[in-house]
Order: C-alpha cells, then structure tokens, then sequence
C-alpha cells in the first residue's frame, strides 16, 4: 500500500533532523579543509623552526654544534630522527612554495602550552598511596618513588634551564627588538641531512627564552 504520491519500491529520503549536519559531501568537505589548515598550519611552524636552526647554525656554529652534541645522546632525539625518516616530514615541508615564517609571537604561543603541559606533568607526580590499596605495601614503595620522582623532575628542570642558557644570546649581545615591532629576517629553507637538526635547533632557540623567562 502506498501513501500520497509514494511511488511503489522507493524509499522517502529522511528529513535531517534540525540542528543536525549537512550532506556526507558537505561534511567530508568540512574534515578536509581541517586537515588541509591543520597541514598547512604544521609545515608553517616545521618550516619556521628548521629556518630558525639553519640561521643558529650559521651564525653561532659552535653554539649549534654544542646543543647537537648534547642532544644527540637522548632517546627522545633519536626517535624524533626515526619518525621524521619514517613519516617524510622533509618531503612533506618541501613540498611547493615556501611557507611564510610564522611570526615570533605565533611561534611562542604554539610552544608555550606542550612546554607547560610538561612542566606541569613533572611537577605534579602522584604517589603510590594515592593509587594502590594497599597501604602497608605501598609504604614501602613510597619514599623510594618520592626520591626518583624528586630526582627526576631536578634533571628535567637542569636540562630545561641548560637549554635555556644555551639558547639564550650572549651577555655582550644587544638586546633584540620586540618581536611585535619587527621581525627577525630568516635564512631560506634548505633540505638535506641537516634539515631535522635545523628542527631541533630551531625548537631550542624558541623554546629556550620561554623556559628561561618563565613558561611554567
């Protein structure tokens, strides 16, 4: 039985409900456009930090080649290394023209909350009591965790102020200008086996003022 002017052996699209999303067009759209911004959005700041490290490594040699020196021996550094090869980060920020850089204060804005996070991670370890219940046992766990998580956070707050005086300009340096008042002009990207040490280098050199002048 059909109703109205129903034609025998069709289906009556369904009403989307109000408040509800559009087409599946309209919403591939929307989560492509995302991506696209959110890659658009990485390769600007991967490509303004690799700019950042190539104008250290050329300007302060021996700076770059003591910060590659202490970096090069951590996991963390290594399998960044391993993941930008895996991934072709190089292919993926050489790929078309140039982005332009992002300015300096973008740059710190995007550094400023993971490099908090962090800080607030080490900053703030539970202990075993809180976790277990089992109070006696625990106990006994407890002051050694409390130790290590002390020493940890020390070395984590050494290395981060390390860093910080490395990537901090020279007492004899003229103090830079605002970056809101002028921009600093950046060496050209260049691929090729320094391209993730010029990341790295260049993370240092924006994360290392924001750490020293008080990210936390």
């Amino acid at each position: 039985m059909t109703h109205g002017t129903e034609t025998p052996g069709t289906e009556t699209p369904e009403t989307p409900e109000p408040g509800t999303a559009g087409t599946a067009e309209t919403q591939d759209a929307a989560v492509l456009d995302l991506v696209r911004r959110g890659n658009a959005r990485t390769r600007a700041v991967l490509c303004t930090l690799a700019r950042h490290g190539i104008a250290m490594r050329r300007e302060e040699p021996e700076r770059a080649a003591r910060l590659l020196e202490v970096l090069g021996v951590w996991p963390v550094y290594k399998g960044g290394q391993f993941l930008f090869d895996l991934l072709e980060w190089e292919d993926f920020m050489l790929d078309g023209d140039p982005p332009p850089p992002v300015p300096p204060q973008d740059l710190a804005a995007t550094l400023r909350l993971p490099l908090r996070l962090l800080s607030e991670t080490v900053g703030a370890a539970p202990t075993v009591l809180q976790a277990v219940p089992l109070p006696r046992t625990a106990a006994v766990f407890d002051l050694p965790l409390r130790l290590l998580t002390v020493a940890a956070k020390a070395t984590l707050d050494g290395i981060a102020g390390d860093l910080g005086s490395m990537a901090a300009p020279p007492a004899d340096a003229p103090a830079e200008e605002d970056p809101g008042e002028s921009e600093r002009e950046l060496p050209q990207l260049a691929g090729g086996f320094h391209l993730y040490q010029d990341v790295a280098l260049g993370t240092v050199a924006v994360a290392g003022p924001l750490l020293d002048g008080g990210a936390r």
